[in-house]
């Protein structure tokens, strides 16, 4: 069993992002609306 903060259930959503400084905000703040995980990858 995995608790805290980290933890992730069935009913989380997740998202990875890669991309343009400027997207990554836009896509950042819609996930913090539906609480939503967001992650951003930098390649």
């Amino acid at each position: 069993l995995i608790s805290g903060e980290n933890a992730s259930t069935a009913d989380d959503v997740n998202v990875f992002f890669c991309g343009p400084n400027t997207m990554a905000q836009a896509i950042r703040n819609h996930c913090a609306t539906f609480r939503f995980r967001f992650y951003e990858e930098k390649f």
